[in-house]
């Protein structure tokens, strides 16, 4: 059998909710622990992103714009 909130039960937990809500880091002074786990995640998928190499490709791509650059009169 469904349980169902009536008014004043919903208006009690609601009560019990941190004033902190919808605040920022800055106001509150703490981060969620969800922004420390997204914090390391983020720097984690950077470091291996920064390990791969460059391809071939990009390199040869930004050589011919330096030397399309260099061309051109200033």
């Amino acid at each position: 059998m469904a349980r169902h909130r009536t008014k004043s039960t919903a208006s009690a937990s609601e009560s019990k909710k941190p004033e902190k809500m919808g605040q920022n880091v800055e106001e509150t002074g703490e981060k969620p622990a969800a922004h420390d786990l997204l914090g390391r995640k983020l720097r984690e998928y950077y470091d291996d992103v920064v390990k791969q190499p460059v391809p071939d490709r990009f390199t040869d791509l930004l050589n011919q714009l330096e030397k399309s650059t260099r061309k051109k009169p200033s």
